[in-house]
């Protein structure tokens, strides 16, 4: 996959709601919550602290990546090392979530806090 390919997910507030999208081949589209699979946030996603919203994000971010299944194993932890940390708007790729994904697989996962 080259750098074009690669998806690109932005999240932003706009006017105090916040918004998320991915980019892949030059298409935006608003990413979907997923609540039919996961449902912690029904209002939607949410980011810089470790609550519902974030882990409804983190789920939906590392299930673009790997896949359904896996993600539900490692969504949790995502949001604590990732999603508990972004700022108010931020921009994370499809290989960033990915490298996460190795590392922790890997058993190099180093817990905060």
């Amino acid at each position: 996959m080259n750098a074009t390919e690669e998806k690109t997910y932005h999240g932003w507030r706009d006017k105090g709601t916040a918004v998320v999208t991915v980019t892949e081949n030059g298409i935006q589209r608003v990413l979907g919550p997923r609540l039919d699979e996961v449902n912690h946030s029904p209002t939607g996603f949410e980011w810089g602290y470790g609550g519902s919203g974030p882990a409804q994000l983190a789920y939906v971010l590392v299930r673009e990546v790997i896949g359904p299944d896996e993600a539900f194993a490692l969504y949790q932890d995502f949001k604590s090392d990732v999603v508990a940390l972004l700022p108010p708007t931020w921009t994370l790729t499809e290989g960033q979530i990915h490298g996460w994904v190795e590392k922790v697989q890997a058993g190099s996962r180093v817990r905060k806090g």
